[in-house]
């Protein structure tokens, strides 16, 4: 279950601020980044992450990773259950929160993509299907195009 490194997932994290605790989303240890607002250029929102992966499934590696360390600290079975039980719930609720994120986070960039650049979703995503490549890459290949269908 643990894919990552702990200094891996610290380093994805050390950008976003730590969350204080809060009773009705104790599972998660940290906030995510200030997204522009939408009536911003693209490439801004681009920039300022707001497209990135979402930082959920580092929190639950995270979360993987502190259950292991005090699983490996207690000594007592009853103990051990117990930080296994609480850290996986916190694991699983993480899980459901970076499923949910990520689909809202593609679903805004299709439709940022679109009227940024008046295509319809389907060329849209018949342009992603077959791209490789960053999402400023993406950016600047749809403007290069856009200019061009333009000039004509």
């Amino acid at each position: 279950m643990i894919l990552h490194d702990k200094e891996i997932v610290l380093e994805k994290l050390a950008h976003l601020p730590k969350s204080r605790y809060n009773k009705f989303q104790w599972w998660r240890s940290h906030g995510l980044i200030q997204e522009l607002h939408p009536y911003r250029p693209l490439i801004d929102r681009i920039n300022n992450g707001d497209f990135d992966s979402s930082p959920y499934f580092w929190m639950a590696q995270l979360a993987l990773h502190d259950m292991q360390e005090k699983m490996d600290a207690e000594k007592s079975i009853e103990k051990k259950r117990d930080i296994q039980s609480l850290h996986m719930e916190k694991y699983r609720r993480l899980q459901i929160d970076f499923q949910k994120d990520e689909a809202d986070r593609l679903a805004e960039l299709k439709k940022a993509f679109c009227m940024s650049f008046r295509i319809s979703k389907e060329t849209l995503e018949k342009i992603m299907e077959d791209f490789v490549g960053s999402l400023q890459d993406l950016h600047y290949i749809l403007e290069q195009q856009k200019q061009t269908l333009c000039q004509n």
